[in-house]
């Protein structure tokens, strides 16, 4: 299980990289950048959802692939939640302002 949310995260990675690999000002310094803060995030929760298992067993059956799908998007929800802060963003919150 854990290994599943790991897995899922570097996996998300991996699919960021993809899609900033084929920009012009690619930086690799940046990406990780970026990315290193929201994984780290992302490990440590699901890392805690896995350790409550039993707590969270009552509501969310937590399997190998489950574990997988929630290191993905736990990845994808840290990451919208850094960009609608991100002051270089246009958003339609406004929080950037």
């Amino acid at each position: 299980m854990i290994l599943g949310v790991i897995f899922g995260s570097i996996l998300c990675i991996l699919f960021e990289f993809n899609k900033a690999i084929k920009r012009e000002n690619f930086s690799f310094k940046t990406f990780i950048k970026l990315n290193i803060i929201p994984a780290l995030i992302n490990i440590s929760c699901g890392l805690v959802l896995i350790w409550a298992k039993d707590d969270v067993d009552i509501y969310f059956k937590i399997t190998k692939f489950s574990s997988i799908v929630l290191g993905m998007s736990g990845q994808t929800i840290f990451k919208k939640i850094i960009g609608v802060f991100d002051k270089k963003t246009n958003t339609y919150l406004g929080i950037n302002k």
